[in-house]
């Protein structure tokens, strides 16, 4: 497996093409899947739009994020290969667990302060607009993003490296969960607390900015109430 993912990052060219690669696969794995159970769901808010022409507009975003996630794989690959950053191969599970909580513990307080600033910086709100298209949303939605937003949400792995070197497996198992919860977030559907936390937040647009720890709304006196 190590020299599997060394040959994948032995380049920019192959850093490049095994992330786009690596993440659109785990989207048209999911998203579909996903799609697929929110039509066995009580929806929470009815659609204007045909869901089709709403999929494909998501899924074209979603196409342009990952490629931008992709070039922004050149920078971790420049950290790595000047000694900025490190990465080990060690497989100890408690390790990988252990890591996987404290990125997902950081996923969550940097979604938070990042969707609060584009909701909250008039130069930005332009940018997360793009985003707000889907009203209610699909779980295609998951990264149906204005590059500049895939930019800034995409900085959450690269800044978490620079105070941790980390598992390359963790590195690899945390995308998975962060899709399969992002995905979720975006379904329509009434009944799991915190899909219908973000489906508000696209239907009132204000509000709501966290995805799966929806205390940090509370605490940050951003919760919507209806």
């Amino acid at each position: 497996m190590e020299d599997v993912l060394r040959a994948c990052f032995r380049g920019p060219a192959e850093t490049m093409a095994f992330v786009f690669g690596y993440f659109a696969v785990l989207y048209f794995l999911v998203a579909p899947a996903l799609w697929r159970l929110e039509g066995r769901l009580e929806p929470l808010f009815r659609r204007s739009r045909g869901e089709g022409e709403l999929i494909r507009e998501e899924i074209r975003r979603s196409l342009g994020a990952m490629g931008v996630f992709s070039a922004g794989s050149l920078a971790v690959f420049w950290g790595l290969e000047r000694g900025l950053l490190e990465v080990n191969f060690l497989g100890d599970p408690w390790r990988i667990a252990a890591e996987l909580a404290g990125l997902i513990v950081w996923n969550e307080a940097h979604f938070y302060g990042a969707h609060r600033l584009l909701h909250g910086a008039k130069a930005l709100r332009g940018w997360h607009g793009e985003h707000h298209r889907s009203r209610p949303s699909t779980p295609f939605a998951a990264f149906s993003l204005h590059p500049m937003e895939a930019l800034l949400l995409g900085s959450v792995l690269p800044l978490a490296m620079l105070a941790w070197d980390f598992s390359a497996y963790s590195l690899l198992l945390f995308p998975i969960w962060s899709l399969l919860i992002n995905a979720m977030s975006h379904m329509n559907a009434r009944g799991i607390g915190f899909v219908e936390h973000h489906q508000k937040h696209h239907q009132w647009y204000s509000g709501n900015y966290a995805f799966l720890f929806s205390a940090l709304d509370r605490i940050g006196k951003t919760e919507i109430r209806k």
